[in-house]
């Protein structure tokens, strides 16, 4: 693996090149150009001699693979990133040069591990939530994708995304929490109207607690650019 390679780019685009100025084009989107799925670019033509009907041209990009961050039990991390074009040639020399960026700090609570040949992200402590939140290009260099996430505890995450509309027919979540000396149903109540994730999320979150013992957290999990979900993880054994 090496961070931070040359990737060129080809494109077959068909259409006309406008200039906003004198020999510079109007930004043009590849993809959606809204967010990491696309780009945004503008062509400058320089020199004695200009782009004409049925030229074409090519471009190299170098994606930011280097800046990685991370999420512990949804507290984002400090930003972190390997030196341009290191090369990692076996996964424990990739797992030192990890580590050897944030452990010491004392700002983050997780760590990389080699677990049977495959570099694995960790948190200090058990039971904790862990996620990779940017950037694109980190994560598939290493073989993830952005947004990638583990709840080692169980949980339930909503199939939809919102907004939902609630009434007095769909306003109340019921919960059985099963540990080991005890079984446990929890009851929550939601506000009528239409909500958000983060909304909802919200609602259910008091409904998690009985008598001073927490049974389960609600939050709001990213799992794509555009996507969030409504989870509900247990935090009690």
């Amino acid at each position: 693996m090496k961070l931070s390679e040359t990737a060129m780019v080809t494109l077959f685009l068909q259409g006309t090149i406008t200039e906003s100025t004198p020999g510079e084009s109007v930004p043009i989107a590849v993809g959606s150009g809204l967010d990491d799925s696309g780009l945004i670019l503008t062509v400058e033509v320089t020199g004695s001699s200009p782009l004409e009907t049925g030229d074409y041209f090519t471009w190299e990009v170098r994606p930011d693979n280097l800046t990685f961050e991370i999420e512990v039990e949804g507290v984002q991390s400090t930003a972190y990133s390997f030196a341009d074009g290191a090369t990692f040639t076996d996964v424990d020399t990739f797992v030192d040069a990890f580590n050897a960026l944030i452990v010491g700090t004392g700002l983050d609570d997780y760590l990389m591990i080699n677990d049977n040949g495959t570099p694995c992200l960790r948190t200090q402590i058990a039971g904790e939530r862990i996620q990779v939140i940017d950037t694109e290009a980190w994560a598939l260099e290493v073989g993830i994708s952005k947004w990638a996430f583990d709840i080692p505890r169980s949980y339930v995450q909503g199939l939809n995304t919102g907004p939902f509309t609630i009434t007095s027919s769909n306003n109340r979540g019921t919960f059985t929490v099963v540990g080991s000396d005890a079984t446990v149903q929890l009851e929550a109540s939601i506000p009528n109207g239409t909500l958000t994730v983060e909304e909802v999320a919200t609602a259910l979150h008091p409904g998690g607690a009985v008598a001073g013992e927490r049974y389960y957290e609600a939050i709001s999990l990213q799992v794509t650019d555009t996507d969030t979900r409504v989870n509900c993880k247990s935090t009690s054994s």
